[in-house]
């Protein structure tokens, strides 16, 4: 039975504060945790040299860890730099996962809506997806806040701050001088001396645009280009319809200038096409 002179010694005795408490909870020394705690966990810049960490800060970095029961020097948890010169609480994958694994409930989330152009993204779309899962399934069906992850603190990273953007104004007056220079109108009428504006230059009209090939003229291209390609002139195309009952009128002198019912013949397909220079090949003897 405790007497009221032990109540009032335990009365007496100062509550540990939440580093004590954490420093306790590892087993080592207080100073000593604080020590350690920034020399591992806390941020450092390229060069090695650690990032100016205030005591506050500090504390609020091991409330989340204490909240969450996350192990900083595990990596479930770890502190991210960010613009206005504190640290924002990051939780690695290991860290959701350990949250995750404490609620009886999962949930689902979509690649399209995550995916980003960074090289993890590009080389392991599946174990992000897996990893984004975890972390955004844990924060939507367990009620999980004031952290985040490696993505959303790169947002939070490169968000301009309010009090930094450009503030433009809604109307700007004109200057004194602009307003003098505009002319005033008058009802008296101008003098006969005075000279009349000059006309306006009309704006240089656009080049007009040189057409394309016509339909028939690609037509008559691709059979000389199949006939050239077979070692074949325009001779050896009127031989082989000549040997077909097809005469060529008088105007048609060359490939470019074949009627239209003789280049649909001819083209039906492209298996057709190289069938009949095939066969005027053939009827040619074999001209290579």
């Amino acid at each position: 039975m405790s007497t009221p002179q032990s109540q009032t010694a335990l009365a007496a005795q100062p509550k540990p504060t939440l580093t004590q408490e954490l420093a306790s909870h590892y087993g080592i020394e207080g100073a000593k945790f604080i020590a350690t705690l920034k020399a591992t966990v806390m941020p450092k810049r390229q060069g090695g040299e650690p990032v100016a960490v205030s005591d506050e800060e500090l504390a609020a970095f091991c409330m989340v860890a204490k909240e969450y029961g996350l192990n900083p020097f595990l990596k479930e948890i770890h502190a991210f730099p960010n613009k206005s010169g504190g640290v924002t609480p990051i939780v690695g994958v290991d860290g959701w996962a350990k949250l995750m694994n404490r609620q009886p409930r999962w949930h689902s989330e979509y690649y399209s809506e995550c995916q980003r152009g960074t090289e993890p993204w590009r080389q392991m779309p599946r174990r992000m997806l897996r990893h984004k899962a975890l972390i955004q399934g844990a924060r939507v069906a367990f009620g999980f806040c004031g952290i985040h992850d490696e993505d959303e603190a790169a947002d939070i990273v490169n968000v301009t701050p309010p009090a930094a953007r450009e503030k433009k104004p809604l109307f700007t007056a004109p200057k004194r001088e602009a307003i003098a220079a505009v002319e005033v109108p008058t009802s008296e009428p101008q003098s006969s001396a005075q000279a009349e504006p000059e006309p306006e230059q009309s704006a240089a009209e656009p080049e007009a645009e040189v057409p394309g090939p016509s339909p028939l003229d690609e037509k008559r291209m691709t059979i000389r280009d199949a006939f050239e390609a077979a070692g074949m002139q325009f001779e050896h195309l009127k031989a082989f319809l000549a040997n077909r009952n097809l005469d060529l009128g008088a105007d048609e002198t060359d490939f470019l200038k074949l009627s239209q019912g003789v280049c649909d013949r001819l083209t039906r397909s492209s298996d057709s096409l190289k069938s009949f220079v095939a066969q005027a090949k053939k009827l040619a003897g074999g001209v290579k």
